[in-house]
């Protein structure tokens, strides 16, 4: 048997080591973020602590956060620019008053299944690139995972393209509709396929996120009998006086249920900044349906609460918090099993 010289093994074994040390190289040179409490390795950067925290990420991100003093998470993974998870009100603010773009990588992401809906909007759309994800290998292939991706996209499109010919036809005819969509039909500015990302994105709008709100309202509202019974008294007393009343001040509590904190000392609503307070973000990039959304929510959570109680089942109650799902909305994870009981009037 015939061994390779030692010339051949080197001319085998230089490439992969000159790659290697080169990368060691260049992410020692380059500084890196660093946050308090994560380990960095020189080559797999912060991927084994991603890796090991995949299932509870915002609740570890939010311990690295709170304790760093800039309250900011720098993190570098192979393959990946480095970047910065930031819970600064100030970084915030600055990024939803500059509208910064969401990029390339973030819309192909979602262009398939979102086309260049409002959600999906970034700018002009001639500079993107719509089969930007079209890397993936099982995309390519049409298997797994995507192949069944790719058959439920093509039911939504479908369902959504019908109420675009809907309205086309309510628009030709004589039934004319005053939606959003429809004047959108009506403005003959758009084709079938604009349409149809435009109905999506309110399709979306809607389904998730007043639902995955309202579940967390229903669970935390489970930990505070005083305030359901705050909230049934405000209910009736608005149906007789038109006004409410609550109290206090949102303070350093700020990760306990208290209600009372969006009030001044004279009952009255204060707001917060929409910079601190992102859930409807801020700036260019504010959601147009947040009013749209509290009304839904105000009116769904008084209506059940006048009529009903509403109790979380003893696994989900308590100071154990339900887990979520990582989503494009925050989903609580398998529902919220509760029973319901009509209220009795006193």
């Amino acid at each position: 048997m015939e061994f390779p010289s030692a010339s051949s093994l080197l001319l085998i074994l230089l490439p992969p080591v000159l790659y290697i040390s080169y990368h060691i190289a260049r992410s020692l040179a380059k500084k890196k973020p660093t946050t308090h409490g994560l380990r960095r390795h020189p080559l797999l950067g912060h991927l084994p602590a991603f890796l090991k925290n995949r299932d509870r990420f915002l609740e570890w991100s939010t311990e690295l956060i709170v304790a760093s003093p800039d309250l900011r998470m720098g993190f570098w993974i192979p393959g990946m620019t480095t970047g910065i998870v930031t819970g600064n009100p100030a970084d915030v603010e600055h990024i939803l008053r500059a509208n910064y773009p969401k990029g390339e990588r973030a819309i192909s992401m979602l262009a398939d299944f979102l086309g260049h809906g409002l959600f999906n909007s970034d700018g002009e759309h001639r500079f993107l690139d719509p089969v930007a994800a079209s890397w993936k290998v099982k995309k390519w292939l049409n298997v797994g995972k995507e192949r069944r991706l790719k058959k439920a996209i093509a039911d939504v499109h479908g369902f959504a393209m019908e109420i675009v010919r809907s309205r086309r036809q309510s628009a030709s005819g004589e039934e004319s509709r005053d939606d959003v969509l429809s004047r959108f039909v009506a403005s003959d500015e758009h084709g079938d396929e604009a349409l149809r990302d435009i109905a999506l994105s309110f399709l979306i709008a809607g389904r998730e996120t007043t639902s995955s709100a309202l579940t967390w309202f229903f669970w935390l509202v489970s930990s505070r009998p005083d305030v359901v019974a705050r909230i049934a008294d405000e209910v009736r007393s608005v149906r007789a006086y038109a006004r409410g009343r609550l109290a206090a001040i949102w303070g350093k509590d700020g990760a306990e249920f208290k209600p009372e904190r969006w009030l001044g000392d004279d009952g009255a609503f204060r707001p917060e900044s929409p910079f601190r307070y992102t859930v409807f973000h801020a700036g260019p990039r504010t959601c147009f349906g947040k009013e749209m959304a509290y009304v839904q929510m105000k009116s769904i959570a008084a209506s059940v609460l006048e009529e009903f109680a509403v109790d979380v089942v003893r696994k989900n109650a308590g100071s154990g918090v339900p887990e979520h799902v990582l989503s494009v909305t925050l989903r609580m994870k398998g529902g919220l099993p509760v029973q319901i009981r009509r209220r009795v009037e006193a």
